[in-house]
């Protein structure tokens, strides 16, 4: 079957559909003629033919998501693939993914198979890392937060795309530039505004343009993720704040070793309480932002004048999911709630008064910045330390 393809919003208006066309430059990829057939014989693979045309001839990343009940819902755990899957696959007809659903399901009785093939070129507005849709430990296996982070438990999370960095002040004033969007700037931002009202102009301070935008609320970042659909012409929705587990997921599981990481990185840092103004921006850390936001991606391994960074992205690619800013999560908060979250694709709960925040800031201890760690407030405060990334994706 086909998946669903980026398609003009015929309710825009016409100066919203100029403007993101003049925003998009780059085309997006296309995926077209889905076919996916059970071998006869005992092997219980699947091949999955699709085609793939990008107008600019990028080579795409492409990953597939797995249907047995007819597309109603698409969370078998598959993730055994082999062929023009993955990233660097070219553009082309008849391009071949093997799925291996007896590695992934074995024993289990197939049904009504359908698959949906995804391609991102990587020439989005902002770049994404990929997430794979598998079962993950969600909590804090070491019991060194508070009872609201326990008990650990399993949860399947499905295929999803979320934000490489966090926002930054120059893509948040393209939201700001775009029209209509006056009331989601804050005075306090880094951010400068020019201009009469109905003709405002936004524009980052000087030397602030790639820090996090901070003084957001969660209103403010869901109107963001709303927008940045409709100038990709995509549904509204399709860019959202990411769930808890989903940015949980993102930042500290690891499915090589099938284990959980203290910190939004790739490591343990020793323990704890150890970390290093080398791999985060958190309280006294002695980096150079000490005082305030780094700009994002900024611990990746680079030399800075006299100062060197590690490069502390976590397992999927994602930067600064421990300390510099906190994040806006899609999710109300509940501090029982793990106590009884659905095992699939959990949202949070139905209501509440206070919504998710998650990986610590540059004003927080260590302690705040591990991966596990949950707090929560208004959804209506801006707050300097508040900021946020998107996902693309189930649910």
């Amino acid at each position: 079957m086909k998946p669903p393809r980026p398609f003009r919003m015929l309710l825009l208006p016409a100066l919203l559909l100029a403007a993101a066309a003049a925003a998009r430059a780059n085309n997006p990829p296309v995926v077209s003629n889905v076919t996916a057939a059970q071998r006869a014989d005992a092997s219980r693979l699947v091949d999955v033919y699709y085609t793939l045309a990008d107008a600019d001839g990028d080579a795409c990343t492409v990953w597939a998501m797995v249907s047995s009940d007819g597309g109603t819902t698409f969370k078998v755990p598959a993730r055994t693939f082999t062929g023009h899957v993955g990233a660097g696959i070219t553009p082309g007809s008849n391009r071949h993914i093997i799925w291996d659903a007896g590695a992934d399901i074995p024993g289990a009785v197939l049904g009504n198979v359908k698959v949906r093939v995804f391609a991102d070129d990587g020439n989005g507005l902002a770049p994404m890392v990929l997430v794979p849709g598998s079962h993950f430990m969600m909590g804090d296996p070491w019991s060194e937060g508070g009872a609201e982070e326990r008990p650990v438990h399993e949860v399947w999370v499905s295929t999803f795309r979320i934000d490489k960095y966090e926002v930054t002040n120059a893509f948040y004033c393209q939201f700001l530039n775009f029209g209509g969007n006056d009331d989601h700037w804050d005075a306090n931002q880094k951010i400068l505004r020019s201009g009469v009202s109905g003709a405002y102009f936004y524009a980052p301070m000087s030397g602030f343009a790639n820090h996090p935008v901070v003084y957001v609320n969660h209103t403010d970042a869901t109107h963001f993720c709303d927008w940045r659909s409709a100038i990709e012409g995509l549904p509204v929705g399709t860019y959202r704040l990411p769930t808890e587990a989903q940015w949980e997921k993102a930042a500290g599981w690891d499915p090589d070793l099938n284990r959980h990481w203290r910190f939004g990185e790739h490591t343990d840092g020793g323990g704890p309480t150890v970390l290093d103004g080398r791999r985060a921006n958190y309280a006294n850390s002695g980096d150079p932002y000490d005082n305030g936001t780094t700009p994002v991606g900024y611990y990746n391994g680079s030399t800075y004048g006299s100062y060197t960074t590690q490069d502390a992205k976590s397992y999927y690619g994602c930067y600064d999911m421990s300390g510099n800013v906190w994040e806006w999560c899609y999710d109300w908060y509940s501090a029982i709630y793990y106590s009884s979250s659905p095992s699939s694709d959990p949202t949070g709960p139905t209501s509440g008064t206070n919504r998710v925040l998650r990986g610590g800031t540059w004003t927080n201890p260590v302690a705040d910045c591990r991966s596990s760690m949950r707090t929560s407030d208004s959804p209506t405060n801006r707050v300097s330390r508040y900021g946020f990334r998107c996902s693309n994706g189930t649910p």
